[in-house]
């Protein structure tokens, strides 16, 4: 019978891992950097009061929904798009290493099934 498949090799799944974990680390640094400049909006927004309004420092919610969002100046929107970026390559590189796992158990099955019928 002898099915062919290209076992993947050990050395991609290894690349693939680390590829893995250094855009996890970009991911994770990137979340953070947003959480910070998220934060330092939130303590402008709610003591100057040039954000004020009617004399009174902005409902938490509106400055959810508009500051933290965009940044005071769109300065969040770019650190958005990089964060989007990494975890679309992150995803591909997550996937990517599925598949050669799976292509290894596919393998397996098939020098399985062939031993049974030997």
């Amino acid at each position: 019978m002898s099915n062919q498949i290209d076992l993947p090799d050990f050395d991609d799944l290894m690349d693939r891992i680390q590829t893995i974990g250094k855009l996890s680390e970009e991911k994770e640094y990137i979340e953070i950097e947003i959480m910070v400049r998220e934060a330092d909006i939130v303590r402008t927004v709610t003591t100057d009061k040039n954000y004020f309004i009617n004399d009174k420092p902005p409902a938490m919610n509106f400055v959810e929904a508009t500051y933290k969002r965009t940044g005071l100046n769109g300065e969040l929107v770019e650190y958005r798009q990089r964060l989007a970026n990494v975890s679309a390559r992150l995803e591909v590189a997550r996937k990517s290493y599925d598949l050669l796992k799976s292509r290894i158990e596919v393998w397996r099955s098939i020098q399985a099934n062939e031993r049974s019928l030997t």
